[in-house]
């Protein structure tokens, strides 16, 4: 596997970025402690969701730098 560089994904700066994905991991951490598997499982699934997303929009980035941002 390669490891990506995460920050370099985001639009924005680097520290906006880690704070958006800090808060979802937030999210998820405290539905687990909660004991809220319905909450830790639609919070997982949201930051995969914004992962692909995100991933997805630096791909589209690195293939047409000309393009506006999604």
């Amino acid at each position: 596997r390669a490891r990506l560089n995460t920050p370099g994904l985001g639009e924005d700066k680097p520290a906006d970025y880690l704070e958006r994905v800090n808060r979802e991991h937030e999210d998820i951490y405290k539905a687990i402690l909660r004991r809220d598997p319905e909450a830790a499982r639609a919070a997982m699934r949201t930051h995969l969701s914004n992962s692909r997303e995100r991933l997805r929009e630096a791909q589209q980035r690195l293939q047409d730098p000309s393009a506006p941002p999604a």
